[in-house]
């Protein structure tokens, strides 16, 4: 028998892809929430009914409960933006921007310990669910791209924190931060994870930029990669994966479910191909003179940070967030 991963993520995953039949009875709910409710899109998938809301407009409203009421949700705010990529000799790329946070009740999540009680264990009752969808950070110059929260069921998701611009910008913190800037000459910092106290972060930090390599942007699941020249380094951290929701939403990953809070792609020196972002959305890393690929609408993906160049570059723009809500039919 093989020893069992300590690594909270792997551990989630080993629970829910053991098998199909033995995952599914594990963690199904039996009692159906008996609510009536309408906002976002609204689709069933197995048992449960689903609610994507994707855009401030939409509300969840619950027209009636004549069961439990009890309810599931993912809660992800916009994601950074990437990092500037500054004129000068220097040529360095912007660091990568940070997922916006993630909060989630979803039983046996690793998340699950940073949800605050009570909304934890959340029971819904006949009334509007106000719900604010944050946006993506920009990736314009230094300083400016910092993601917007997500508001719903009383919780706040922060915003992720932007990439840091090349040669001595700080990166920004938020859900999770954003990457480091390249810098040969002007030390400059990653972006913390905030709140910065572990059960109740909702991301990982940004990685550290190097002399060649911005760093990546964290994400939900995982810090940023730290630049340092290698192929491997300055990748956006990878977000986390959730099973059964349908395809139009989240990204593909390494695994199966769909991911969501993924870090941005930090920018190298000065040529190359884009460094990637992290699975769920992260934008990937411009090459040489590139511009940051955006973050994935409605993943809270951070921005890719700017490709190193002779030019003013942006990072860019970090992915909108998203609120999901499930429940027993």
């Amino acid at each position: 028998m093989g020893v069992r991963s300590t690594n909270p993520s792997q551990s989630f995953i080993d629970d829910f892809f053991r098998s199909g039949t033995d995952a599914s009875r594990a963690f199904t709910p039996v009692i159906p929430a008996g609510i009536s409710a309408t906002g976002g899109t609204k689709t069933s998938v197995g048992d449960y009914t689903y609610h994507f809301i994707a855009s401030s407009s939409d509300n969840l409203a619950v027209s009636s409960v004549s069961g439990p009421g009890a309810v599931e949700f993912i809660v992800v705010a916009g994601g950074g933006g990437g990092g500037y990529s500054q004129n000068g000799d220097t040529r360095r790329g912007g660091g990568g921007g940070g997922a916006g946070g993630l909060i989630t009740n979803w039983p046996g999540h690793p998340y699950t310990p940073r949800c605050p009680s009570p909304t934890q264990n959340l029971v819904v009752t006949a009334q509007t669910y106000n719900i604010t969808i944050g946006d993506g950070g920009p990736g314009g110059s230094a300083g400016s791209g910092t993601g917007s929260d997500t508001t719903a069921f009383g919780l706040t998701a922060n915003g992720g924190g932007y990439g840091g611009a090349n040669e001595g910008q700080n990166a920004g913190g938020g859900g999770s931060g954003g990457g480091a800037g390249a810098t040969q000459n002007v030390p400059s910092s990653p972006g913390s994870a905030n709140p910065n106290n572990d059960p109740d972060r909702q991301g990982n930090s940004g990685g550290a930029g190097a002399n060649s390599q911005a760093g990546g942007g964290g994400g939900a699941g995982a810090v940023g990669n730290a630049g340092s020249g290698t192929p491997e380094d300055g990748k956006g951290g990878i977000g986390v994966a959730f099973p059964g929701i349908p395809s139009d939403y989240g990204t593909t990953g390494p695994t199966p479910g769909r991911w969501f809070a993924g870090g941005g792609g930090g920018g190298a020196y000065p040529s190359g191909p884009g460094v990637p972002g992290g699975s769920g959305g992260g934008g990937d890393a411009g090459g040489e003179n590139g511009t940051g690929n955006s973050g994935v609408a409605n993943t809270g993906g951070g921005g890719g940070g700017a490709g190193g160049g002779p030019s003013n570059t942006p990072g860019g723009t970090g992915g909108s967030g998203i609120v999901i809500v499930r429940y027993i039919s």
